[in-house]
């Protein structure tokens, strides 16, 4: 990496930091911690132990549908135990630095499995789409049943933070939906290149070979050779997500009471605030979850507590099981994978 890249990304990273700890501050200006402290004691863990329980669960359903995406073009016999450790590596790397996870749980599958960087890359864009369409699905379906309760959140919340911002969202709209046709429109450029001069260039076939690991890994969806276990594991992946955060309301007396319309409004709010560009959601996950829960009539207090509790928990949980996938991996040696050996013959 260049001097320049390195500054770049510095300075990204602090950015990011300093966004948390002002959602952070936003968060807790106006809370009794005390208060919170006090009420540690009075916590149920065996909730939260069962939360960690049920996300493992979800991980190793992620690993297992990863290898299914990556069946198809040609990586079979793939260890879910082995990707289960890259998608843990990918967790506690997405804490440290957002939007890293990805990458390194691929680097992962690179040293245990030798599956390409770009190839596998590729399934993770393939894994991204499914879970972005899922998460609009969710979001839907959670305006259905609490529409009444959400929509006034959002319209405020909207109306706060995008004030004035029409003209910049308008050109990021442009701007994302361009990169895609951008990339297929260089690839297919390449590919028809006609010039033997360009063909036989070596940068040439750098990024023709990229490309077409990327788009090979994107399109692996379409030709899955276990459908139905790719769909029933990214329900299962889902379900784990909801009762994930629902279970641990059970922790606390205060939002014992709250029923599955409120874990449905949890579980969307959380993966908004997860999916925010700071570390674990850090500053992002609080504000959201504490707000939602104030609407199901739990103080604000209580609902920064809740949040707190869940994502607090879910944190440590990657950290050491992370931890511990990164020492494993360090100690597994390559192996070579079945489209490996077939081209060796």
């Amino acid at each position: 990496m260049s001097l320049k890249n390195s500054i770049r990304f510095a300075l990204r990273y602090v950015i990011s930091l300093m966004v948390a700890g002002g959602l952070l501050w936003l968060v807790f200006r106006n809370i009794d911690l005390q208060y919170m402290l006090s009420k540690l004691k009075d916590i149920d863990y065996r909730f939260i132990v069962l939360s960690l329980v049920i996300g493992t669960v979800s991980h190793v359903a992620r690993a297992y549908r990863w290898n299914l995406l990556l069946e198809p073009i040609g990586f079979t016999g793939l260890s879910t135990f082995r990707t289960f450790l890259a998608v843990r590596v990918g967790y506690i790397a997405n804490l440290v630095f957002p939007r890293m996870g990805e990458v390194s749980k691929c680097g992962v599958l690179v040293k245990t499995d030798k599956v390409p960087l770009t190839t596998s890359l590729g399934t993770v864009v393939a894994e991204r789409i499914i879970d972005l369409l899922s998460l609009i699905v969710l979001l839907a379906l959670t305006f259905l049943i609490e529409f009444g309760r959400l929509k006034n959140f959002f319209l405020d919340l909207l109306q706060d933070k995008l004030a004035g911002y029409e003209s910049q969202l308008n050109v990021l709209i442009i701007i994302l939906t361009a990169i895609p046709f951008l990339v297929l429109a260089v690839y297919f450029y390449l590919k028809s290149a006609s010039s033997s001069t360009l063909r036989t260039h070596p940068l040439f076939i750098k990024i023709r070979g990229f490309l077409g690991q990327m788009v090979q890994g994107i399109t692996s969806i379409r030709h899955l050779k276990k459908k139905k276990a790719f769909w029933f594991s990214t329900f299962i992946i889902w379900l784990c997500y909801f009762f994930m955060s629902y279970v641990v309301l059970f922790s606390l007396e205060e939002t014992s009471g709250l029923g599955l319309g409120a874990g449905l409004s949890l579980l969307a709010m959380g993966s908004i605030g997860m999916a925010a560009p700071v570390q674990g959601g850090v500053g992002a996950f609080h504000l959201l979850v504490g707000s939602v829960l104030v609407l199901y009539g739990i103080e604000e207090t209580d609902g920064i507590l809740f949040a707190t509790i869940l994502h607090t928990s879910q944190a440590l949980y990657v950290v050491v099981g992370g931890g511990i996938a990164l020492i494993m991996v360090a100690f597994i040696s390559g192996k070579k994978s079945k489209a490996d050996k077939i081209t060796d013959v």
